[in-house]
């Protein structure tokens, strides 16, 4: 005897996956974790967007995708819209298109800032 496989709506799939997970984790846990090994494109959306909503941080995402957080590149994850993209800066086409100069060296910059950092906290290395 053949079983007919019912022909289910995504909506009603979707509806239903929840209380589904709930209440028989046996059943969903191995089809999702196949379905995520085969997708690498939404294992990656999945962690990227639990990481811009906060809810994993950096190191968390690293170890989710099998990587060290080290081998994030700077821009592999989308930024956050709260942060400060940081990184090694190349003006050399600042200086080239608007003949921009620094206003100090960086070994003046340096110093500077090791006077301020000093001076903030009173003398105390």
């Amino acid at each position: 005897m053949t079983v007919k496989t019912p022909s289910l709506s995504a909506e009603w799939l979707i509806q239903e996956l929840p209380a589904l997970c709930r209440e028989r984790p046996d059943l969903i846990h191995p089809l999702l974790h196949r379905l995520l090994s085969e997708s690498k494109e939404l294992s990656w959306y999945l962690v990227v967007r639990a990481y811009q909503e906060r809810r994993i941080n950096l190191g968390k995402a690293a170890e989710l995708l099998g990587l060290r957080a080290g081998q994030l590149q700077l821009g592999a994850l989308p930024y956050r819209g709260d942060e400060t993209q940081q990184g090694p800066t190349d003006v050399t086409r600042l200086k080239k298109l608007l003949f921009w100069r620094p206003v100090v060296t960086v070994r003046e910059g340096i110093r500077k800032t090791i006077e301020f950092e000093r001076g903030a906290r009173g003398n105390n290395p």
